[in-house]
């Protein structure tokens, strides 16, 4: 039976919920990998954005041509076998950190927010994975690609707010990333680690993805999660 083509919104959406929302985003990823580069952490933020297109491109292209139904076909191909088995020990090691990651932060929020028992918060979190993966894999790329636009909007929307009510003071940017010493303080260097290990996570849904998604869906899908904000449908 022929598998069901993805469309450019559902591949953009996956992507980004996959870096964005699945992946360790946080203030202080973005604090350490490119603020405290002071005014360079703009071109920094270029060139990752680049490179997330550029690579995110080349693994949904790779499940496409590969039929890859899940990412282990993909790093095996481009690594080779034992190269490959390395690599699939480390992504899955860097799933279980992420799941432990975020079952521990839904603790602390939902004890934060509604004094829950810690263990409640993880429970709650767990069960609903549970759920969504029980779906299948198109189960899990729906959940991802709803997910993202209200994580799209919701930054959109408070970068935009607070810009406007405490507008940046650029001199006041640079002498304060002059006091702190970021974690890779070569740019481009702290660039690549960013986009690496981000894309650590997203090989997981993007290989098999690329598998499900016609060529135009898969460029104009890969082109929407790289801008993060527009989304292209150019499906067969």
């Amino acid at each position: 039976m022929r598998k069901r083509q993805t469309g450019a919104l559902a591949i953009a959406g996956t992507y980004i919920g996959a870096v964005v929302g699945a992946g360790f985003a946080s203030g202080q990823e973005i604090l350490q990998f490119f603020t405290l580069q002071g005014m360079p952490s703009f071109l920094s933020l270029c060139l990752s954005a680049f490179l997330f297109f550029f690579f995110g491109l080349a693994i949904l292209e790779a499940g496409y041509e590969l039929k890859a139904s899940s990412h282990a076909k993909v790093v095996r191909w481009a690594a080779g076998d034992w190269g490959g088995r390395l690599l699939d020990l480390l992504i899955t090691s860097f799933l279980f950190a992420t799941l432990a990651v975020m079952a521990a932060g839904a603790g602390a929020l939902l004890t934060e927010q509604f004094a829950l028992p810690p263990l409640a918060g993880r429970a709650i979190l767990l069960g609903l994975t549970l759920l969504t993966v029980l779906t299948g894999f198109s189960g899990v790329v729906t959940s991802i690609s709803l997910v993202a636009p209200v994580l799209v909007t919701a930054a959109l929307f408070l970068g935009v707010y607070l810009g406007l009510r405490h507008p940046p003071d650029w001199h006041e940017l640079k002498v304060w990333s002059s006091l702190y010493r970021p974690a890779i303080p070569f740019g481009p260097l702290s660039v690549l680690a960013y986009v690496s290990y981000n894309l650590v996570m997203a090989v997981c849904v993007l290989a098999p993805l690329g598998a499900r998604a016609g060529e135009k869906g898969s460029y104009a899908g890969e082109l929407s999660g790289a801008r993060s904000a527009f989304f292209l449908d150019r499906r067969r």
